[in-house]
């Protein structure tokens, strides 16, 4: 059995009457722009903590250079000074052979201790290198930050945005007479848009991507 007439013009009037009311635009208004200014005030905070971990990261990837070059040439010294070792071995000179093995690193020393034969394998340069290979991951793991939180940055940018948006039309809905079809419009158009930015806000928190 359908609808009277009555009935069925009396659910859009009251829906128009609702959407019209001052008090949800006012509303509206005062929330959203409060959440647009925490919002924006959020993005502005991920942009300097992104612009942070780039420095950061590009710091340690400095350091790790430098890391690389320091512990390269101390490859090439222990290297050096072990072709001496093995020459005063040969020249059965022990006493020149100790000075030279005592002039290695500390690396150096413990990989000709673990074999004399082949010293500067690939535990050796790893442990040569740990320092360098430590930064470089410190530098990877600031860097992965500086894009997480540039990528926070713009979802809230865009939940400001949408706020925005939302909230233009509900300053032009105030400004629509009460009895007009405007302002309806503009109250749900503003709804929406508020209901779009808290559900982005939402899974911006929950760390969705």
């Amino acid at each position: 059995m359908g609808a009277s007439p009555e009935t069925a013009e009396h659910q859009p009037g009251r829906m128009q009457k609702i959407l019209s009311n001052e008090l949800l635009l006012a509303t509206l208004i005062t929330v959203m722009t409060i959440f647009t200014a925490v919002a924006a005030y959020q993005a502005s905070l991920a942009g300097g903590d992104s612009l942070k971990y780039f420095f950061i990261a590009q710091s340690e990837l400095t350091d790790a250079s430098l890391l690389y070059v320091e512990q390269g040439q101390e490859i090439f010294y222990d290297q050096s000074v072990y072709d001496q070792y093995q020459v005063a071995l040969l020249n059965d000179n022990k006493e020149i052979a100790d000075y030279y093995l005592d002039q290695l690193s500390a690396a150096g020393a413990a990989a000709v201790a673990r074999s004399a034969q082949d010293p500067f394998d690939l535990t050796y340069q790893n442990a040569l290198f740990a320092d360098a290979i430590a930064t470089v991951a410190e530098a990877e793991t600031a860097y992965d930050l500086a894009v997480t939180f540039n990528l926070k940055g713009d979802r809230l940018g865009l939940v400001t945005t949408v706020l925005a948006v939302g909230l233009a039309f509900a300053a032009w809905g105030s400004l629509a007479a009460a009895e007009s079809r405007q302002r309806p419009l503009f109250t749900l158009l503003s709804l929406i848009a508020l209901l779009m930015a808290i559900i982005e806000y939402l899974r911006i928190l929950g760390g969705a991507s």
